[in-house]
């Protein structure tokens, strides 16, 4: 199969499990559903660019191992800390701007299928480096790729598990955590993400695909725009001067260090 031939089918191996999440989340009424199936949605689709491209065999299980590791943690962690939780402000923002008597199905195109086609816009990578055999051995570019994957896989399980290490302590309500990677950026997790999928480029150039860098182009982008980031911080900055004071000393999502700190009451 060609490579865009391989990308419709694999839209279509991910719509189908995020069709049945839908299904779920009209009898939950809670469409934060799709955010657990992410990690596993990339697994599923870089399976079968792998049962079906002749790349570089070594390359091929490389890139799979990774996905693996960095889709199955991800998975695990929206399934922990969204499991018996409301629905998401964002999903609750677009829930709130259609009728409800049509949201049911509004919900499957505006959340789901969009998610669907995103997801396999971004795996382009993914395919890159399974598709092409003209370099059937490791480059140089295999090898950078693999540091900058490892590097952001830390920053980002790293962060977020300091998060919950955080939040798990009664005596942290109400205190901003400012310490481990969240002492460098106030999205430490998000900046590990983008490093993945440019660790994930990197080895489809390794491969002979060039193009397929647009994808990480397009995920650090969405990092660094993202309307999620105005909701979280919106919500951390309500009645909290030690959160303002984190904001102006703490860079915003590239790893920096801290400014000189503010000495601020807390109210």
């Amino acid at each position: 199969m060609s490579f865009p031939e391989l990308l419709l089918y694999g839209f279509l191996v991910i719509l189908m499990p995020l069709t049945f999440l839908w299904l779920l989340s009209l009898l939950i009424e809670n469409v934060s559903t799709v955010d657990v199936y992410r990690g596993v949605g990339f697994v599923l689709i870089s399976i079968f660019y792998f049962l079906n491209t002749t790349g570089f065999e070594e390359r091929k299980m490389l890139i799979m191992a990774l996905v693996m590791v960095w889709g199955l943690r991800l998975s695990a962690y929206m399934i922990w800390i969204n499991f018996g939780k409301p629905e998401h402000p964002r999903h609750q923002k677009i829930r709130r701007q259609f009728d409800p008597k049509k949201f049911w199905w509004i919900s499957f195109f505006r959340v789901f299928f969009v998610q669907g086609i995103l997801m396999t816009f971004v795996s382009m990578p993914l395919l890159g480096a399974q598709y092409y055999s003209g370099t059937a051995y490791f480059t140089t570019w295999d090898k950078i790729g693999l540091l900058v994957w490892t590097i952001g896989f830390i920053f980002e399980a790293g962060s977020d598990y300091q998060m919950l290490k955080f939040k798990a302590n009664p005596k942290n309500k109400g205190k901003v955590l400012q310490n481990g990677f969240w002492k460098y950026s106030r999205h430490p997790n998000y900046f590990g993400g983008a490093l993945v999928w440019w660790g994930y480029a990197l080895i489809s150039i390794g491969g002979g695909m060039y193009f397929p860098v647009i994808s990480a182009v397009f995920v650090t982008f969405w990092f660094l725009s993202f309307t999620h980031w105005n909701l979280v911080e919106k919500s951390r900055r309500k009645g909290s001067s030690a959160y303002e004071e984190y904001v102006r000393k703490t860079s915003n999502f590239f790893p920096f260090p801290p400014k000189r700190r503010l000495r601020v009451t807390e109210k």
